[in-house]
């Protein structure tokens, strides 16, 4: 009899440990946080990117498919795309955003030497807005599509040939463009590289911008450099030519991390109704660079000071705020 009592109460016990365990179990669950906002964005922002990434690397392959072979499929894609989110403060204006992309697709099958672009991105011009010869702010946002054929002459010596489509001067255009580098070793560390890029539109006529470009390295690592390049450029319609020189200290900190300093002057070889100066002004700026967060996301912080010819020359302060997200082959 008391054996069968204690066979009752033993299983009784067993069963009350059970159920503590399973309500312990449950609690711990319970108790469990939430994943966080910040988890959540980040989930969704890597599954937006890694998507579009992949539609960007079949669009490649398809577009690659038609202009080469079926044997070369093996070979690396290098394509690539970029939007950028930019803020920017000109000298002497108000502070205006623009949203740019860029996308080059190199295929493969047709022996690297191909490029599809798509663009309404523009060269970085110095001065600010108060440039002749240079794209007006006008066509800041103008969409630029071309195909693009390289050809490596040498190791220094490379050639691009373009022919495209484009919206500027707020008219639809065809173009072409001719493209001529050449790269130098000089004694001492220093490189030189010189280019001249000659454009002809169907509407707006020819366009052409040489520079010269000389740099070395200040230190052992190589990661620091000096910089001075020089742009000389005309176009249809415009007397004389615009003259931009950029000297700068530029510094790669880490593989996440890049540090400019720069001092960029303009000039105009002759003057018209809308400039009176030959010389346009200065601007001097720090550029921040910083990888954060994803290894396809980055910021940059510009802040510049400018003394242009449209305030006699006063001092006025300016800058530039980036976000950029990359895709495909970065």
């Amino acid at each position: 009899m008391l054996f069968c009592v204690l066979i009752i109460v033993c299983q009784a016990t067993l069963a009350a440990d059970s159920a503590e365990s399973k309500d312990e179990k449950a609690q711990e669950k319970n108790d469990k946080p939430a994943p966080s906002v910040l988890v959540n964005m980040s989930t969704l922002a890597d599954s937006a990117q890694r998507a579009t990434t992949n539609r960007f690397n079949r669009f490649v392959l398809s577009i690659d498919d038609f202009f080469g072979d079926a044997e070369s499929e093996s070979q690396a894609n290098r394509s690539w795309g970029r939007l950028r989110v930019d803020g920017i403060k000109p000298a002497d204006e108000d502070w205006e955003a623009k949203t740019r992309l860029k996308v080059r697709v190199v295929l493969p099958q047709a022996q690297q030497r191909l490029r599809l672009l798509l663009s309404n991105e523009e060269a970085d011009v110095n001065g600010g807005r108060n440039q002749r010869g240079i794209e007006s702010s006008d066509d800041d946002q103008d969409i630029a599509l071309a195909l693009r054929f390289v050809r490596s002459l040498s190791d220094r010596l490379k050639l691009n040939f373009d022919v495209g489509a484009r919206m500027r001067d707020r008219k639809g255009q065809v173009f072409g463009r001719i493209s001529a580098s050449n790269t130098t070793r000089l004694g001492w560390g220093w490189e030189q590289q010189i280019s001249n890029n000659f454009y002809l539109y169907s509407a707006s006529g020819y366009q052409n911008r040489f520079k010269f470009d000389v740099r070395r390295p200040l230190n052992e690592a190589a990661n620091v450099f000096f910089r001075t390049s020089t742009t000389l450029e005309g176009r249809k319609g415009i007397g004389g030519a615009s003259v931009n020189e950029t000297l700068g200290v530029y510094a790669d900190i880490n593989s996440r991390t890049a540090l400019a300093f720069e001092g960029l002057f303009s000039f105009v070889t002759s003057k018209d109704n809308e400039l009176n100066e030959h010389y346009l002004g200065s601007e001097y700026r720090i550029r921040f660079r910083k990888n954060v967060w994803r290894p396809w996301f980055y910021y940059e912080i510009w802040p510049s000071v400018s003394f242009p010819a449209s305030t006699d020359y006063k001092r006025e302060y300016g800058g530039l705020l980036r976000v950029e997200m990359l895709f495909g082959q970065y």
